[in-house]
């Protein structure tokens, strides 16, 4: 015995314009269910925290930067007036030289292994978890793509029985 036939869905549109708004439509539906996926939903977490390691690595690079320039004119106008206290004939303060100079190279290797380490791995950090995120959404669009065609597929061969 036959079933009854199930009703079928028929969209008509007035013009290209209302076509095209509601294949867009639909488009943003399928991606908004794609990007709230486990998967898609983790490599975007992933992204955006290695994102924001390189962000702050960057941050730090120019406030270290910053802060080396600073120290230097500190550190050149310290020990200028340091050998002006000695040709005077006068001991100057050698702690706070020392502390200048020892700032000043704690500052300059810390800016040195962000520059040459830190931030590259970062940066190759962030490209690595873009890529990810990007097979994660193909998967999840695949997916998505293989359920539409077998829903396609299934009403083409309803409609057949007609």
């Amino acid at each position: 015995m036959n079933s009854p036939p199930k009703p079928i869905e028929v969209s008509t549109y007035a013009g290209h314009a209302e076509r095209s708004g509601a294949m867009q439509a639909q488009l943003r539906d399928i991606l908004a269910r794609v990007d709230s996926s486990d998967i898609v939903a983790n490599a975007i977490a992933s992204l955006e925290q290695a994102r924001t390691l390189a962000q702050h690595l960057k941050q730090a690079q120019v406030r270290l930067m910053r802060r080396m320039q600073d120290l230097s004119r500190t550190l050149g106008d310290t020990q200028r007036a340091s050998e002006d206290l000695i040709i005077a004939g006068e001991e100057p303060d050698l702690a706070a030289l020392g502390q200048c100079e020892a700032q000043h190279r704690l500052i300059t290797r810390a800016h040195q292994r962000i520059v040459e380490r830190l931030l590259p791995e970062a940066e190759i950090g962030e490209t690595s978890a873009t890529a990810s995120h990007l097979a994660a959404q193909a998967k999840s669009l695949r997916a998505e793509a293989e359920t539409r065609i077998a829903k396609t597929a299934q009403l083409m061969a309803e409609a057949a029985e007609f």
